[in-house]
């Protein structure tokens, strides 16, 4: 299996994140996008909880805005990238001491039941990653969570910026 799964892999999600490979025992899934999660920069102001930015990249390691992620995808993978993600990925000038935890999601258009908490799972090239699910034709508002240190006893959990996840594909509604 290379070390990462394709962007257009087709298995079910936990098949995903447990890394089997496609046709092993794995339900097919008609549509995913693969995405790579950079943490960029712990912010730290009085008084205020801490944040991280970080940077957002498409499965051919090129850079994506956060503000929409928009794709005719029922599942959006998120995946830690490190140094050594294939495909290669910018760093931050100094490392950021962080491991994806969980995510959060809410949907903010079109109703629906979807969950709203997804915990971190090894994902391609054993990777931390989190599948989230996006009904047609809605948005949802994605923080993630990460842990630091990213190993060792855990001091706390910092939250990142919230970047729209957005699914165009089989929606009547002009507004989506």
């Amino acid at each position: 299996m290379s070390p990462l799964a394709p962007a257009d892999d087709r298995r079910e999600p936990s098949a995903v994140a447990s890394g089997a490979e496609p046709g092993a025992d794995a339900l097919l899934i008609p549509s995913s996008s693969q995405f790579y999660v950079v943490p960029w920069e712990i912010i730290r102001r009085e008084g205020e909880p801490i944040s991280l930015t970080c940077m957002y990249f498409d499965s051919n390691g090129v850079m994506v805005g956060t503000q929409p992620i928009a794709r005719p995808n029922a599942f959006f993978l998120f995946t830690q990238g490190g140094p050594n993600t294939v495909p290669r990925l910018p760093q931050p000038p100094q490392p950021v001491d962080v491991s994806l935890f969980s995510a959060v999601a809410r949907t903010l258009t079109t109703a629906c039941i979807l969950n709203s908490t997804f915990n971190a799972a090894p994902g391609p090239g054993g990777a931390p990653s989190v599948m989230l699910p996006v009904s047609p034709g809605s948005t949802r508002g994605v923080i993630l969570v990460f842990r630091y240190p990213a190993t060792g006893v855990v001091q706390g959990l910092v939250a990142s910026s919230d970047p729209e996840i957005k699914n165009t594909s089989g929606t009547s509604d002009p507004s989506a």
